[in-house]
């Protein structure tokens, strides 16, 4: 189990970090976003130009299916949703296992995967690979400097930033 750090006074210094986080995640947000429209509108524009005919229905998936493969292959953790894999890279930043270059290559990888697996014509969310790649930066920020960056408030402020900077979600208050 990951200890959890007690809740320090709200000191003006505190405030300043969590802006400082939200601030960053939210960043962070936008970049996904932008990157997985990208990678959207690439298959999309693939398909259409293919349209309804077995290039279309069958070549397409299996490519965009391929490259999938071999991402997923290279950087397994982006493979899914995310939501299973938060427990285990908790559990290797805990245990001091994974670095920050791991963490960060993985969020570029999510994004780059989630694009393609949609632009590909695969189903999935983008509410879950989002809170994962907030708690990947989440730990990088905590790898950079734990003094700074506590890792319950980094981590917390992280998971509900990254969606929050786009979702119309319940995280955040008008």
């Amino acid at each position: 189990p990951i200890p959890c750090v007690p809740w320090q006074s709200q000191t003006s210094g505190h405030i300043h970090e969590r802006k400082a986080v939200v601030s960053t995640q939210s960043t962070w947000g936008i970049i996904y976003l932008i990157m997985m429209g990208l990678f959207r509108g690439i298959g999309d524009r693939c398909r259409m130009r293919a349209g309804t005919s077995v290039i279309g229905r069958i070549l397409i998936p299996t490519i965009f299916g391929a490259i999938l493969g071999t991402i997923g292959y290279i950087a397994p953790l982006t493979m899914g949703s995310g939501m299973s894999q938060i427990k285990m890279i908790m559990t290797l930043h805990y245990n001091g296992d994974i670095g920050s270059s791991v963490l960060i290559g993985t969020v570029f990888l999510k994004t780059i995967t989630y694009g393609l697996s949609v632009g590909g014509g695969f189903v999935g969310g983008i509410f879950f690979p989002t809170v994962f790649m907030g708690a990947c930066l989440g730990l990088a920020l905590t790898n950079y400097d734990e003094k700074v960056f506590p890792l319950v408030l980094t981590v917390s402020c992280s998971l509900a930033a990254v969606p929050g900077s786009f979702c119309p979600c319940p995280l955040r208050s008008r």
